[in-house]
C-alpha cells in the first residue's frame, strides 16, 4: 500500500466514516479523533493491508473505536436521524408551531425505534436512508456481498415496520 492510496481513501471516506459515527450518537470530536486514530492504525499497518478490503477495514476499526469509548465512559451508543436543534431550527421559518412541534415528535420516535433494533439493523438502515448510500457503496463499507446487505436491509425494515407498529400500539392502548 502506498502514501498516495492513504491519501485518496482519506480524501474519500474520513467524511463518510465521520458523519455515520456522529449519526450513531459519537460528539463532533470524539468523531474526529476517531477518524484521525482509524488512519494512524491504517499507516502502521500499512504494510500487512490489502488493498481489496481497506475501506471496509477502516470503517470497522472507527466503529469498533467508538463502541470502546462508549464501554469506556459507560454509556450505550444510540443513534441520531439529523442534528435535530440545527434541522428543526431551519425549519421554523417555514412551519408553523404545530406542525414544527409534530415534525420534531415525529423525528423523536423514529430515533426511539431505531434504538429499538439491534446494532447491525440500525447501522444499516442509517447508512443506506439517513446517509443515502447505495447498496454498493455499503457493501464496500462493510466488506459483505451486495445481495447480502439488500437482504439484511429488507430484514432491517421488516424490524423496523414491526417495533414501529409496537410501539404505536401501545401508545393507542395507553391513550
Amino acid at each position: 500500500m502506498t502514501d498516495d492510496l492513504i491519501t485518496s481513501l482519506y480524501k474519500e471516506k474520513a467524511v463518510i466514516i465521520k458523519k455515520y459515527l456522529i449519526k450513531n450518537g459519537c460528539s463532533l470530536l470524539d468523531a474526529e479523533d476517531i477518524v484521525q486514530g482509524t488512519f494512524v492504525k491504517a499507516i502502521q499497518y500499512m504494510v500487512e493491508l490489502h488493498e481489496q478490503n481497506l475501506s471496509a477495514w477502516l470503517f470497522k476499526v472507527a466503529l469498533h473505536a467508538y463502541y470502546d469509548l462508549c464501554r469506556k465512559n459507560k454509556r450505550y451508543p444510540s443513534c441520531s436521524i439529523e442534528d435535530q436543534d440545527q434541522f428543526f431550527a431551519g425549519l421554523a421559518d417555514e412551519l408553523d408551531g404545530e406542525m414544527l412541534f409534530l415534525t420534531k415528535e415525529k423525528g423523536e420516535e423514529i430515533t426511539k425505534v431505531l434504538n429499538m433494533l439491534n446494532a447491525n439493523q440500525r447501522n444499516l438502515l442509517l447508512l443506506r436512508y439517513e446517509m443515502e448510500l447505495s447498496y454498493k457503496e455499503i457493501a464496500e463499507l462493510t466488506n459483505m456481498d451486495e445481495k447480502t446487505i439488500k437482504t439484511y436491509l429488507y430484514r432491517a425494515r421488516l424490524a423496523f415496520k414491526k417495533k414501529w407498529e409496537e410501539t404505536n400500539d401501545e401508545k393507542l392502548k395507553d391513550g
